[in-house]
């Protein structure tokens, strides 16, 4: 762990050491872009881990167990799926959400993303808040051009 406490926001521990060091490396990866953790409540009822320049951003490594989505995208090179996200089992969100993460097993997840997941958002961070930005913006357009 590297210092960002979540404690509240998952139940499931792979899945909160999933987010926290995710977070973690982007956080660190981001020196000049404000990435700030979500209150419980954002958690829960909107669907948000982290804030990232303003940008509502989940994490997760089950990416298809996620519901109400749209524009959803693979990024081969940082080996992510993005998509966004408007609601959840509590109701319909405020502000959309973009969803991070990939998806593999439980296992695999253990052996082989987690001990890596860290240094290697870090190290791609920029590239994946240009992807997170890109996709939001599209979203943003998407939603203009259909008023």
């Amino acid at each position: 762990m590297y210092g960002y406490d979540m404690d509240y926001i998952l139940t499931d521990a792979l899945g909160k050491e999933y987010e926290v060091e995710l977070i973690g490396g982007l956080k660190d990866g981001l020196s000049n872009t404000n990435v700030a953790k979500a209150t419980e409540e954002q958690d829960l009822y909107e669907g948000t881990d982290c804030i990232v320049d303003g940008i509502r951003v989940d994490t997760t490594y089950a990416f298809n167990t996620k519901d109400h989505m749209h524009l959803i995208r693979y990024y081969e090179g940082l080996d992510m799926y993005m998509g966004i996200r408007t609601g959840n089992c509590h109701g319909k969100f405020n502000e959309p959400v973009v969803v991070v993460g990939q998806n593999y097993t439980d296992e695999y997840v253990r052996g082989y993303v987690l001990p890596n997941l860290y240094s290697r958002t870090k190290d791609m961070a920029e590239n994946i808040f240009d992807a997170i930005f890109d996709l939001f913006c599209e979203y943003e357009d998407y939603i203009e051009a259909s008023v």
